[in-house]
């Protein structure tokens, strides 16, 4: 999206990443809740070794950062109007991040 052009990618067939990680002999952790974040990343970190941290997030949350600028918004808009496939959820996502945000 920072170019103007839509996402492309793959949709994976469910997959515990977590699990493939505990069944190759490291630690492995999911997070799929806000509130929890802070708690799993502080076991992964504690353990000794390697640890997989898998978070589940919304797959309609653009790839933005936390401080747009208003070059990459340009991008952001141009191409949600290329052919974004999903653009009208990440637009509903959008505005109900920035509602969040001023509430």
């Amino acid at each position: 999206m920072f170019e103007g052009n839509p996402e492309y990618g793959v949709d994976l067939h469910p997959i515990d990443f977590a699990g493939v990680a505990r069944a190759c002999g490291m630690a492995g952790f999911t997070v799929d809740d806000p509130a929890r974040v802070e708690a799993v990343l502080g076991e992964a970190f504690r353990h000794p070794g390697p640890a997989l941290v898998e978070a589940v997030v919304d797959p309609n949350e653009p790839a933005m950062p936390g401080h747009v600028t208003m070059d990459q918004a340009w991008h952001f808009a141009k191409a949600l109007v290329r052919g974004e496939k999903y653009r009208k959820d990440i637009l509903k996502t959008v505005l109900e991040d920035t509602v969040r945000e001023v509430v």
